[in-house]
């Protein structure tokens, strides 16, 4: 048998068998397997599968079923414009990150996303311009999402319009039954946006190898994207030790391509603390919490800038949630300029060196706020700000060059 012949078996095999290693690729490396810890053999799995894949895609090409397409542009007339689903957001044919730490309400905002493509509703203050949604959803119990949709404004009266998958087991994969499944789900329904959330919870794939990442956007959700003119976007964990966005393509967790691939990047990081008050009516609950949503990479170029979105709700005496609702508070006040600014005003006024702990109290952040860092240096870069022991105080002269 040859090699390509051999690695399209294990490709048939791992298909026939779902999520479970087809027993050529067992026999093949049991002897490696068979040292290793489970996770380093659900890696090794996986790296096989993509050399699979690979072989195979080079002997499909041997027989004349790939082929480059070469673009027919007519150069004298006017493209088309974006097709967008969010307004100068999100576009058609196209696959999109958001990502944020544990906390940072990723699924309550594309919860959110969903039900107002759904009733025709604004997101964000953006336009949502398409109407039917599938939503894989394998990161929250079928109870959250149930009362999370209903208290956004999701009603009976648009249900139609939204496909909700609740912890199925799903592990959509390069070329899986998982990826035909949804192919086929959404060649059937014909949504206008595809949610899946998230990453590690719905996509078979080694979130830290590259060329895997960068396969399964290239051979599955690509294709997906672009063949049924939808705009998909996938919920992602950040990058432990990050927590200020800027830096984009380093935020996601895993291999740069989750970046990389992905035609937009959005990063969402928490501002405050949860704070709660009196709600309506006796005994309720108010809830809220904001974040600072950035545009870290669009293929486009537009950019807008860093973002406040408030997260509200209101819960009962059950802690059950009767509404809540999402949306944007206008440029977010912590951009780094002006925090560099506010903190230059503060060490002025303070008339002493002041400590770096009663420094960031003053500028309503902690002490180990990544923004405050860097908005720290930036005044200090600047000459606003010298460093004066283990406190900060006004030089004679100098100007912030912003």
């Amino acid at each position: 048998m040859t090699s390509i012949a051999k690695e399209k078996a294990c490709v048939d095999a791992y298909k026939s068998s779902g999520n479970s290693p087809p027993v050529s690729v067992e026999d093949e490396f049991a002897r490696y397997i068979a040292s290793q810890e489970m996770g380093v053999r659900e890696a090794t799995l996986a790296r096989v599968k993509g050399k699979a894949m690979n072989s195979l895609g080079d002997a499909e090409l041997d027989s004349g079923s790939r082929r480059f397409r070469w673009a027919d542009y007519d150069y004298d007339s006017p493209p088309p414009a974006p097709r967008f689903v969010v307004d100068r957001l999100l576009e058609r044919q196209t696959v999109n990150l958001i990502s944020g730490d544990t906390g940072t309400a990723k699924s309550f905002i594309l919860m959110a996303l969903a039900v107002a493509a759904a009733t025709g509703a604004e997101w964000l203050g953006r336009n949502v311009l398409g109407s039917r949604v599938i939503y894989v959803d394998e990161e929250n119990p079928s109870d959250v999402a149930h009362e999370r949709l209903r208290a956004l404004g999701m009603s009976n009266r648009h249900r139609d319009s939204l496909r909700y998958s609740n912890r199925v087991g799903a592990r959509i994969g390069a070329g899986n039954a998982w990826a035909e499944e949804l192919r086929r789900e959404a060649e059937e329904f014909q949504p206008d946006l595809i949610v899946i959330d998230t990453a590690l919870a719905a996509l078979d794939v080694e979130v830290n190898e590259n060329d895997l990442v960068a396969a399964l956007y290239t051979s599955t959700l690509r294709p997906l994207a672009s063949d049924l003119g939808a705009a998909v976007v996938i919920a992602h964990h950040e990058r432990k030790g990050r927590t200020d966005g800027a830096r984009g393509g380093m935020d996601a967790m895993g291999a740069r391509s989750w970046a990389g691939q992905a035609d937009t990047h959005l990063t969402l990081k928490l501002d405050d603390a949860v704070t709660e008050g009196d709600g309506e009516r006796p005994g309720h609950r108010k809830v809220r919490s904001t974040f600072t949503m950035r545009l870290a990479k669009s293929r486009r170029g537009q950019g807008f800038p860093a973002e406040t979105v408030a997260l509200t709700s209101e819960k009962d005496q059950s802690d059950r949630l009767l509404w809540a609702k999402v949306a944007s508070e206008g440029t977010a006040a912590d951009d780094r300029r002006t925090l560099a600014q506010e903190i230059a005003a503060v060490v002025e006024n303070a008339g002493e060196p002041i400590r770096r702990m009663d420094l960031a109290a003053e500028v309503g952040r902690s002490s180990n706020d990544g923004t405050f860092d860097r908005a720290l240096k930036l005044a200090k870069d600047g000459g606003l700000v010298v460093r004066d022991g283990a406190r900060w105080t006004a030089p004679d002269a100098g100007a912030l060059p912003i």
